[in-house]
C-alpha cells in the first residue's frame, strides 16, 4: 500500500500486506500490485521505503491546505530496478538482517537509557545517605568539621524521604 495523501512528512509511506484479502482501501491509499514472476513484494516495499527516506516523494508532492499528495501518474513514473529474482531475494534477506540488527541495537539503547536512569537514582540515593563517602568518614571520624557534614547529610535524608528534595 502506498500512502498517496497525507502530511508532507508522511506522504509516500508504504506498507507491505502479504495476506490475500478482499479488503477495501481508502482513497488516500494506492494499492500497488506487480507480477510475482518479475518482482518480489518485499523487494518493491523496501525500494519504495528507501525513496520515502530519501525524500523522493516529498520533493514531488503536490501541496494543498495541510495535505500533500502523490498522484498515480507520479508513482507510475518511478523507475524501479529489476534484478533477477534470486538477486532480489538476496537483497531482501540482507536488508531484513540489517534492519533486525538495527532494531536490536535501538532496543539495547533504550534499555541502556533506562538502566542509566536507575543507576543515576541509585547514585543519588547513595550520596544522600552518605554511602559514597562512608569509608572516608570512618577514617576521619575524629575530624570536628565532619560533624556538620553528617548533620547536613541526615537533614538531606529527611528531605528526600518527605519528597522535599529537588536536585539542581
Amino acid at each position: 500500500l502506498f500512502n498517496n495523501t497525507n502530511s508532507l512528512e508522511l506522504v509516500g509511506k508504504t506498507a507491505l500486506i502479504s495476506q490475500n484479502s478482499n479488503w477495501l482501501y481508502s482513497n488516500y491509499m494506492t494499492r500497488v500490485r506487480l507480477s510475482k514472476d518479475l518482482i518480489r513484494s518485499q523487494y518493491i516495499a523496501h525500494f519504495l521505503h528507501s525513496l520515502f527516506y530519501q525524500g523522493y516523494y516529498r520533493a514531488r508532492a503536490k501541496n494543498y491546505v495541510n495535505q500533500a499528495s502523490i498522484g498515480v501518474s507520479t508513482l507510475s513514473q518511478v523507475e524501479i530496478p529489476f534484478p533477477p529474482l534470486n538477486e532480489q531475494e538476496r537483497i531482501i534477506e540482507k536488508l531484513e538482517s540489517l534492519l533486525t540488527t538495527i532494531d536490536d541495537a535501538v532496543t539495547g539503547l533504550e534499555q541502556a537509557k533506562e538502566d542509566l536512569k536507575t543507576y543515576r537514582q541509585m547514585i543519588l540515593k547513595a550520596a544522600v545517605e552518605g554511602e559514597l563517602t562512608r569509608e572516608w568518614r570512618e577514617e576521619h571520624v575524629d575530624d570536628t568539621e565532619l560533624q556538620g557534614t553528617v548533620i547536613l547529610s541526615e537533614f538531606a535524608k529527611i528531605k528526600v524521604c518527605r519528597g522535599e528534595w529537588h536536585s539542581p
